[in-house]
C-alpha cells in the first residue's frame, strides 16, 4: 500500500471528487452496457471491480476532509 498525501484547498478537495464521482457514473454506464450485452468485450465484474475502487477512493476523500 502507498500513502499518498495532498494538500488541497476546499475547491480542488471538491473538484477532485466531483472527478471521482464522474468516472464511477461513467463506469457505472459501461458495467450496465457489459451486463446488457452492448459492451460484449467487457467484462461486467472487471467494471464492478473499478466501481469499488472508486467509491472506496470517494469515502477515503470524504473522510479525509471530513476531519
Amino acid at each position: 500500500m502507498t500513502t499518498l498525501t495532498l494538500n488541497l484547498d476546499t475547491y480542488k478537495c471538491q473538484a477532485l471528487l466531483d472527478a471521482l464521482k464522474d468516472s464511477e457514473r461513467n463506469w457505472r454506464d459501461m458495467h450496465f452496457d457489459a451486463k446488457t450485452g452492448k459492451r460484449p468485450g467487457m467484462s461486467p465484474e472487471g467494471a464492478m471491480m473499478i466501481i469499488d475502487d472508486l467509491v472506496d477512493l470517494i469515502n477515503q476523500v470524504k473522510s479525509q476532509t471530513a476531519n
